[in-house]
């Protein structure tokens, strides 16, 4: 039986003299797996390994429940508890490769446990100072964001009611957001933003529109996120579906990946986009 799951990748970003790949060999020397508890949720990284003679890391990120769990069902509808014992928690993993050079994530997604928004914030309680994953876009949307000298003229941004407001972007985009949300009591807010009035082709949107649309995908908040930028093609960047990707499939045995075979697949994903990742590490470097 083979299992199917998409791979997303992600360049991890912490503070200065740091690394993320640093905090991952931190983690590996532990005798026990740090548990990190976020609302009530518990995170923890486990088996971390160096595959690539101090180059590439792998390892798993879980989601523990221990409460609102599901329950076994038969196909007569009867349901039975899982039986649990004192201090345990039913995990959902995220499978990861992570490469020192450009400090690269992939990872695994999974619908049943997080996001790397998640393991960011995971990581940033280990280094004491904020970590983030910003997404790799695909390479043509990526040289229209980041080319400099362009600005935002138009914006559409779907945001749901965070679960937690503490972790929504500190900037006064996002504030503004925020409280429009409560002010309306919205579960979930659409956005559109525009500099011109129909016929209008001058004015652009202020300079940090970028960045604040950037924290807002980075953390996971934006469902949707379009932008259209003044460089004359009349077309969307889509900071959502833009974001590089690759699709895997992996041996299962008893309902589980096998994990030999996930990082193996993990890694042929790597390899598979590497054309790419040259090109968009390229244009990250031009722009700096």
């Amino acid at each position: 039986m083979a299992g199917r799951y998409k791979v997303r990748f992600y360049v991890g970003n912490v503070g200065p003299n740091r690394s993320v790949y640093d905090l991952l060999s931190q983690l590996s020397q532990r005798q026990h797996p740090l548990i990190y508890d976020e609302e009530e949720t518990l995170y923890l990284v486990k088996d971390i390994q160096d595959t690539g003679r101090g180059s590439v890391y792998r390892g798993i990120f879980g989601k523990i429940r221990t409460s609102d769990i599901p329950k076994i069902i038969n196909p007569e509808g009867i349901e039975r508890e899982i039986d649990l014992h004192e201090h345990e928690g039913l995990i959902d993993k995220n499978y990861f490769l992570f490469f020192h050079d450009h400090q690269l994530l992939v990872f695994q997604e999974n619908f049943h446990a997080s996001k790397a928004s998640a393991f960011a914030r995971y990581l940033s309680h280990v280094a004491g100072n904020a970590v983030s994953y910003d997404p790799v876009l695909n390479i043509d949307a990526m040289r229209r964001f980041m080319r400099g000298q362009t600005n935002v003229v138009r914006a559409k941004i779907t945001i749901a009611r965070p679960t937690n407001p503490r972790l929504f972007p500190r900037n006064r985009f996002s504030r503004e957001l925020l409280r429009m949300m409560a002010a309306t009591g919205s579960a979930t807010l659409h956005v559109t933003c525009t500099a011109n009035r129909p016929g209008q082709r001058m004015n652009v949107l202020v300079n940090t529109l970028k960045a604040d649309i950037r924290d807002l995908v980075r953390g996971d908040h934006a469902t949707n996120a379009k932008a259209w930028i003044d460089d004359g093609s009349g077309e969307p960047i889509d900071l959502i579906e833009d974001r590089l990707g690759a699709t895997i499939n992996v041996q299962m045995v008893d309902r589980y990946p096998v994990p030999e075979s996930i990082f193996a697949a993990l890694n042929n994903a790597h390899r598979e986009v590497s054309a790419e990742l040259t090109q968009y590490f390229g244009v990250v470097h031009e722009d700096n």
